[in-house]
């Protein structure tokens, strides 16, 4: 059931971004609570638009494209960490502050062992639940990268996600020098846990890959 059309407005400081948003939205229902998050463990590799790879992740997983090598390991924070599957936040909290009246919605961190507990992506659900939330600026790349998370919210939790990084001209990442246009892939899907977590602060930071 969804409540006419309202005018939503968001506005969330980063920590070098600012990602205003006021559009017609629908109520898309209650999205919010505790989710336990699976990756695919591989990466889809795009250059210009054009998928040129997919790749199965590890410490030493790399691909060659058309401007050189990329060491997908070196995206990694830590050496030990495998690529998505353990560089990424796998538990988050999913918070809805005006329910089905507004579509605003923040994704929080509460992995305890990947990023900082409590960050937050700042996002927005359609009335059929999809639903779209801003990952960042990577401060390798100078600013020349965006990510972003996107999904379906259902009864049982989030199908069809992915988690995407947009590399432009001039970025070095993965020791490789972007020339073009470069887009990165990790698909994922999510399981509802239960309620969100009391005493959980959501931060006004946005995050990179695995910050």
């Amino acid at each position: 059931m969804f409540k006419r059309p309202v005018l939503g407005c968001v506005v969330v400081v980063g920590l070098s971004s600012l990602l205003v948003g006021c559009v017609p939205l629908e109520g898309a229902g209650d999205v919010s609570g505790t989710y336990a998050v699976d990756y695919d463990p591989s990466w889809s590799i795009y250059e210009d638009g054009e998928l040129v790879a997919e790749v199965q992740a590890g410490d030493s997983a790399s691909v060659e494209l058309s401007e050189g090598v990329l060491v997908l390991s070196q995206m990694c924070d830590s050496e030990d960490a495998t690529c998505p599957e353990e560089a990424l936040w796998g538990r988050v909290q999913v918070e809805h502050p005006a329910k089905d009246a507004t579509a605003i919605i923040s994704i929080v961190n509460l992995d305890t062992e990947v990023g900082a507990l409590g960050t937050a992506l700042p996002g927005l659900v359609e009335g059929d639940g999809t639903f779209r939330a801003f990952a960042g600026a990577d401060p390798r790349c100078g600013g020349l990268e965006v990510g972003t998370v996107t999904g379906i919210f259902d009864e049982e939790g989030i199908s069809d996600g992915l988690v995407a990084w947009d590399y432009r001209e001039g970025c070095e990442i993965g020791g490789l020098h972007v020339d073009g246009a470069l887009r990165i892939e990790a698909a994922f899907e999510a399981e509802l846990e239960g309620p969100i977590e009391s005493g959980v602060g959501i931060g006004a930071a946005v995050v990179g890959l695995t910050e």
